[in-house]
């Protein structure tokens, strides 16, 4: 259960980097700036998404229905929105190389604290034992 809703988070994520990719290419490519700079172009960046989603109209212009990735609820599968055939197309990303990682205590720590709030009654939800 825990790995379906660290997947689930992970494709939100996704689709929120890929709508902002889709449409500031700066976030084609990886970014040479300092730390504080880099959070001040997310944050323009993401200022800018919200004024163009300001209402349903700009909504249905700057992603229309389709844009984003979405589950099927019936089979688990996941259906790939328009923002990463416009990525691939026109991308310079490419994946990490697959290279064992031997992450932390800390980090251990946080992914212990999600499986023990994904598998409570409070991180619960109605249907997650459909897809067990």
């Amino acid at each position: 259960m825990f790995n379906y809703r660290l997947s689930r988070a992970r494709l939100a994520v996704e689709n929120a980097f890929g709508l902002l990719a889709s449409v500031f290419r700066i976030f084609r490519k990886p970014l040479i700036v300092k730390h504080s700079t880099a959070d001040d172009i997310t944050l323009a960046c993401a200022y800018l998404h919200n004024f163009l989603r300001r209402n349903s109209t700009a909504k249905q212009l700057h992603s229309p229905p389709g844009t984003l990735d979405f589950e099927n609820t019936d089979d688990g599968t996941v259906i790939e929105g328009e923002w990463r055939k416009e990525i691939q197309n026109d991308c310079r990303m490419v994946n990490l190389a697959k290279t064992p990682r031997n992450h932390g205590n800390d980090t251990k720590k946080i992914r212990d604290a999600f499986l023990d709030y994904f598998m409570s009654n409070e991180g619960r939800v109605s249907w997650q034992d459909k897809y067990l």
